[in-house]
């Protein structure tokens, strides 16, 4: 006979093997069960190039599906508990070996720009490629094409090339020469091509010379009320007599002074570059939310009669706003873009029907409209989305910015050539003078309005622009412009045309936007927290 206590034990040793088995079996189908999009995507914080697509033929399933966001209720319920900017959920995108070929000729088009400089124009700001020479825009060449393509290479996983410009830049790239440099283009393109190299392979040497170009910069707010002047001697910091400020050029270098300052731990480039927005919101003017373009530096007050505009002369102030916001968490600049907002509709024309949109320009009239501020669609959709708490996508703001895109991009398909015109006729789309400068603002919000509504349309425009200039503007050498002067390759070319077109074709996980900003000239800065700022805090 068994006895009771061994028979409690049997019964217990049984109930365990019954438990253990049943925990197996259903967690091993749990496991079984999960699928792909439910794995945790890698977390990209120091991208040194971008996650390629693997080579995969879709299905047919898969071909026909149309990738959708999240919807909203889901995405603020995932991040109820964060700080401001809300985090945005990377959007998952099947492999589509059509957008990994259209990558590919991107890249192709990028090495044909970039090889034409190397053979014809080594050592010179920009490449004349119909010519087959260097130009530079000063006596002396700040090497604009190597600084302006570093970051785009090393996007592309293009090592060879971008080794060759930061061979070139490191040995060649020197400040203590005797040119007069406008601060607002040396910040953009120069700083922050170094400041983007820096976020690209950590080498310190960026920093140094970033310091250095910083430390001449911060001369030019040598000024009364610490508004800076925008031409500046580099080499003695020495300032031209020019009182007349502009909205652009001083409200345009916020983003390099603060990412120097937190590498270096040095807040003398940020205080700098902050306090000039501090005095221009602190200046009498008519609207609260519009800043009028031109002021008076020595004088701290708004020129009148007041010009106002988002477009040339004062466009990249309401984007640095936003971005600095979005960098950083600032609260301040969050709250005059969103005056911005407010005031926004006095800028803004529609045509007749209300099918298109844009935002006017001075010393245009109001029925016209500059390529420059083709920009502002992708602006203002980038910010629809991270500033407001419900219903994003259906926002006046939002919508208003899908226009905007709608309408630059429909000046492309009634030129000849199918690449927009500088000027262009707001009530019928058509461009006035058909010249193109190899400008990137309007493949710029393809990019954000595809990131953001993976609406397959605008990818089928980009692939459109792509052909065009191929078709137009390729030649043996390199890239050049339609009508326009300087007939030249123009740097910004590869920093920021051939970058989002690129990117328009990459997934979501290639330079997330809840991780990175672009500069006004296409650079690539980290947000805090992620990237060469891991650690740092926002405010």
């Amino acid at each position: 006979m068994i006895s009771k206590k061994l028979y409690r034990y049997i019964r217990l040793a049984i109930l365990v093997i019954i438990v253990y088995l049943t925990v197996t079996i259903v967690f091993k189908k749990d496991l079984t069960s999960i699928s792909h999009s439910q794995i945790p995507s890698v977390d990209y914080t120091a991208l040194k190039k971008p996650a390629r697509p693997q080579e995969v033929q879709p299905t047919e399933k898969q071909t026909n599906q149309k990738a959708e966001a999240i919807p909203l209720d889901k995405f603020l319920k995932q991040n109820k508990t964060q700080q401001k900017p809300i985090t945005h959920q990377k959007t998952p995108t099947k492999i589509d070996n059509a957008q990994t070929k259209r990558q590919e000729k991107v890249k192709e088009m990028i090495l044909h720009a970039w090889e034409g400089y190397m053979q014809y124009a080594k050592g010179y700001d920009e490449l004349d490629s119909q010519r087959k020479s260097g130009y530079n825009w000063l006596s002396t060449s700040l090497l604009l094409t190597p600084i302006d393509a570093y970051d785009t290479l090393m996007i592309m996983g293009l090592k060879k090339q971008a080794q060759q410009a930061k061979q070139l830049l490191l040995k060649n790239l020197n400040f203590d020469v005797d040119i007069k440099i406008s601060v607002f283009e040396v910040t953009i393109r120069v700083l922050g091509g170094l400041l983007s190299a820096y976020e690209q392979d950590g080498d310190m040497r960026w920093i140094e010379l970033a310091k250095d170009l910083g430390n001449r910069l911060l001369k030019a707010f040598k000024t009364p009320y610490g508004l800076p002047v925008d031409e500046l001697h580099l080499q003695t910091g020495a300032v031209e007599p020019n009182s007349r400020g502009m909205l652009a050029q001083a409200g345009s270098l916020q983003l390099e002074f603060e990412y120097l300052s937190d590498i270096t731990n040095d807040p003398t480039y940020k205080t700098a570059a902050m306090h000039v927005w501090e005095v221009l919101h602190g200046m009498d003017r008519p609207v609260k939310g519009i800043l009028p373009i031109y002021f008076d530096i020595d004088t701290s007050r708004f020129n009148s009669p007041y010009e106002y505009g988002i477009s040339a002369g004062a466009d990249s102030y309401y984007e640095y706003l936003l971005k600095y916001w979005l960098s950083t968490g600032d609260k301040k600049s969050k709250k005059w873009y969103d005056q911005f907002l407010l005031d926004l509709k006095m800028l803004v024309r529609y045509s007749n029907d209300g099918k298109r949109a844009w935002t006017t320009t001075p010393g245009q009239t109001e029925s016209t409209f500059h390529h420059l501020g083709c920009f502002s669609g992708g602006m203002l959709a980038l910010g629809a989305y991270y500033t407001n708490r419900t219903h994003w996508n259906t926002s006046t703001e939002f919508q208003l910015g899908q226009k905007i895109t709608d309408t630059c991009y429909e000046s492309y398909t009634q030129s000849s050539t199918g690449l927009g015109g500088e000027r262009v006729e707001g009530e019928t789309g058509r461009p006035l003078v058909e010249s193109y400068a190899l400008r990137p603002e309007t493949v710029e919000s393809l990019f954000y309005l595809w990131r953001l509504t993976k609406d397959q349309k605008y990818r089928e425009w980009g692939w459109n622009i792509v052909q065009s200039l191929e078709t137009n503007c390729r030649d043996e050498a390199g890239y050049h412009p339609l009508s326009h002067t300087p007939n030249v390759q123009m740097s910004f070319f590869l920093a920021e045309t051939l970058k989002y077109l690129y990117l328009l074709f990459s997934d979501d996980s290639t330079l997330p936007l809840d991780k990175f900003v672009f500069n006004t000239e296409g650079h690539l800065f980290s947000r805090k927290g992620f990237g060469r700022r891991t650690g740092r805090k926002s405010y």
